[in-house]
């Protein structure tokens, strides 16, 4: 994907956050899984895994959903074209999927997330 994690992981690291980018984290089941980013708030210790994608449809269900119960971490999603039942089904499971468009600002995407981790 062509969005700036680099930008996004810099802005969420002056805004005071913890930002790994293509970090590796390991699962209750002993799986390893690589993230574009991983955010934590140092004063919470609220985390979030950071996923970029070009479309989220129903082809990413399944996967996401047992990455979900595997790490019970909140998970984001930034994708630039989105299914609604896709959508639907993955904010009822705990995801939170933000749209973005072509012209949206980094800092702006940075500044979502870390309303997330408040």
């Amino acid at each position: 994907m062509q969005m700036n994690a680099r930008k996004i992981r810099d802005k969420l690291s002056s805004l005071g956050f913890e930002v790994d980018v293509n970090a590796v984290v390991r699962g209750i089941a002993g799986f390893n899984y690589k993230f574009d980013l991983i955010v934590e708030n140092p004063s919470t210790r609220k985390k979030a895994i950071v996923i970029f994608l070009d479309k989220l449809d129903s082809r990413h269900v399944i996967p996401l959903l047992a990455l979900r119960y595997d790490l019970d971490t909140q998970h984001v999603i930034l994708a630039k074209q989105v299914e609604a039942d896709t959508e639907l089904i993955l904010n009822e499971a705990g995801f939170k999927v933000i749209k973005i468009s072509c012209g949206q600002e980094d800092e702006n995407l940075a500044k979502r997330i870390a309303c997330l981790l408040r």
